[in-house]
């Protein structure tokens, strides 16, 4: 059953989402079959982390400690991956598994993992500064994140919450073992869709096992400060674009607003202020409010 929900991410508003809620219970006749858990098709980003040196760490620490120090990484983990509107569907070990997309769906979810990742990378790096120079390596998490089409089923504790079907899953975890310490790579699809956000590079396509095509992996380096999509061309719209053009040099001379509505099938009522427009300054909201200026408060 799908029904609105949202959730925050930062100071940022988010729009209504899609989410999963389990079936309510009903009666059923004595002896009678109850259905089992179809799924549900879902569009979603998952991620898998682990930590490096976790091997050494066991065996430089006491089983106590090394349970302690997981323990942290773990809440943190949770904090982190909430935070940024994901689930954490599995801890197995040193390995954490989240989702983005289930249950709640966004239509920003890569770029939700990403930053989450990146966010996860900085906080272990956080505690492992503490124990670095007694367990004498180095300590980080590396992450392998993928986007595309899973089926969803809700399952016990041992499972996760969720049990997923689909290649989504397997593609992660090949492109988690991938990277290095400290690196989060992410696969062609989910760079995709967070290329506007972060600053990466491309790797070579690796075969790897299980996979009959070869993963082209990206290593993702920072995110950036102003996303670039405001600065993307577009293709097709000359004459719109002079005269969108005329309206903000009409606007600046004569120091009078102009409401210019854009009609699409993704996003109608995008508002850009006239002189950032010009300069392609303006990048895409969050919110409902369409674009922000960089310059306006």
């Amino acid at each position: 059953l799908l029904k609105a929900a949202a959730a925050p991410m930062g100071p940022a508003a988010v729009e209504p989402a899609a989410v999963i809620e389990p079936p309510a219970a009903a009666a059923t006749p004595a002896g009678a079959l109850v259905a089992a858990d179809e799924g549900e098709r879902r569009h979603a980003t998952v991620v898998f982390s682990d930590l490096t040196g976790y091997t050494a760490l066991n065996e430089a620490f006491d089983p106590e400690e090394v349970e302690a120090i997981m323990a942290r990484i773990r809440q943190e983990a949770v904090a982190v991956i909430e935070r940024h509107g994901g689930s954490v569907n599995q801890f197995v070990g040193d390995e954490v598994m989240a989702l983005f997309g289930i249950p709640v769906a966004r239509r920003d979810d890569p770029r939700r993992a990403v930053s989450a990742a990146l966010e996860l990378h900085q906080a272990v790096d956080g505690i492992a500064v503490e124990f670095s120079e007694r367990l004498g390596r180095e300590l980080a998490m590396h992450t392998g994140v993928q986007t595309g089409l899973v089926i969803a089923r809700r399952s016990d504790s041992r499972s996760g919450q969720y049990t997923l079907t689909g290649d989504t899953v397997n593609t992660a975890a090949r492109l988690r073992g991938l990277a290095q310490p400290g690196e989060v790579v992410v696969s062609s699809q989910t760079w995709q869709q967070v290329s506007d956000y972060f600053d990466a590079v491309a790797g070579q396509a690796v075969e790897v096992k299980g996979k009959e095509r070869p993963l082209v992996p990206y290593r993702i380096l920072a995110e950036r400060a102003v996303p670039r999509a405001g600065s993307r061309p577009l293709v097709g719209r000359r004459e719109e674009m002079v005269q969108f053009e005329a309206l903000a040099q009409a606007c600046m001379q004569h120091h009078r607003g102009r409401l210019v509505v854009g009609h699409g099938q993704i996003a109608p009522g995008r508002r850009v202020c006239a002189p950032c427009a010009r300069a392609g300054l303006c990048v895409p909201c969050q919110c409902r409010a369409g674009f922000r200026c960089p310059n306006r408060t």
